[in-house]
């Protein structure tokens, strides 16, 4: 394990004493105080990451008149959000990102959850769009198991194809077998790799994939969305894949962190498709619309972008939100 990854694991564990606090503020009666004191001095958003009243074992969520479920609270981040945000994720960008997300698996053929986590947005595609194939990527083997168990609870074994398996550049990284923190991780990448203990987890190139799927599953390979969260490592992901991505110009809603270089995605995305299809739109991703901007930027308050061929005209159709190139 490398001395950075070590080192953030132990600062995020509050170097082993996040578990025995989360326990005490789980408790009934201090539960809600905590939250409470929580939102009144830090907002909504730092309140939703507390643990959920002891004894919550799935929490419900929703997208307009869908519900679904996510497992464990207790350590699952997200299932933590849904149950304080009333099934809603309590930060509204987040939860912009997930509604715009399932407005467009409503016409896709074809999902790729990249560093899916415990997979919301594998389970939000599969139930607003009954047709669609979704295939989930994560690299963490207890976020991959979490997964499955999501997929379970939500009745969709079948419709959604779960993998451990990292998509970028490829070849092979060992992550550890076993998480020793309070919560599963939100944060892990291939840098967190542990070579002298780890379980061996595959990274194939997201050319691989689309050949991979393309051979069981008959479908446009236009109508395919990509949601990407890999925690930095995204060029690699784009750049070891560029002629499928000219070719098939599959959307992309993408996180980029702060202080990214985007130069290598500029360089992918700006080259010319075939001549039916548009160049690709850089959408960044707001409290409550997209906001069409003439390139893509690191920025500290909106890390989630729509990188697709749709025209403005197009994803207001479909029930999206967004604002013209400012």
């Amino acid at each position: 394990m490398g001395t950075d990854a070590g080192a953030r694991r132990r600062h995020q564990s509050w170097w082993g004493l996040k578990r025995p606090v989360k326990r005490a503020v789980s408790l009934p009666g201090v539960n809600l105080l905590a939250h409470a004191v929580t939102a009144g001095a830090r907002g909504t958003d730092a309140a939703a990451r507390l643990p959920a009243p002891m004894g919550v074992r799935k929490v419900q969520g929703r997208i307009d008149d869908i519900t679904y479920v996510m497992n464990d609270p207790a350590q699952c981040i997200i299932a933590k959000e849904l149950y304080w945000g009333d099934g809603r994720r309590p930060r509204a960008q987040d939860q912009f990102a997930l509604d715009t997300f399932a407005r467009l698996a409503q016409h896709a053929d074809h999902v790729l959850d990249i560093g899916s986590y415990t997979g919301v947005f594998s389970v939000v595609a599969a139930k607003v769009n009954r047709a669609v194939a979704v295939e989930a990527f994560e690299i963490v083997p207890s976020n991959f198991l979490a997964a499955w168990g999501n997929v379970i609870a939500n009745d969709l074994v079948g419709r959604i194809e779960v993998h451990l398996e990292g998509v970028g550049a490829e070849g092979v990284v060992r992550m550890p077998a076993a998480t020793s923190g309070s919560a599963l991780p939100d944060f892990w990448s291939i840098d967190d790799a542990d070579d002298e203990s780890g379980i061996r987890v595959p990274v194939s190139t997201l050319e691989t994939v689309l050949a991979r799927s393309a051979e069981r599953l008959e479908y446009d390979r236009r109508r395919i969305l990509v949601k990407v969260d890999v925690e930095g490592h995204e060029n690699d992901l784009v750049t070891a894949s560029a002629d499928v991505i000219r070719a098939d110009r599959p959307t992309f809603l993408m996180e980029i962190l702060p202080d990214a270089d985007v130069a290598p995605l500029l360089e992918v995305f700006a080259r010319p498709g075939p001549d039916a299809t548009g160049p690709y739109r850089y959408y960044v991703v707001t409290e409550d619309r997209l906001r069409e901007r003439p390139t893509l930027t690191a920025e500290r308050t909106y890390r989630d972008w729509l990188i697709t061929t749709l025209v403005p005209d197009e994803l207001t159709a479909v029930g999206i939100p967004t604002d013209e190139l400012f």
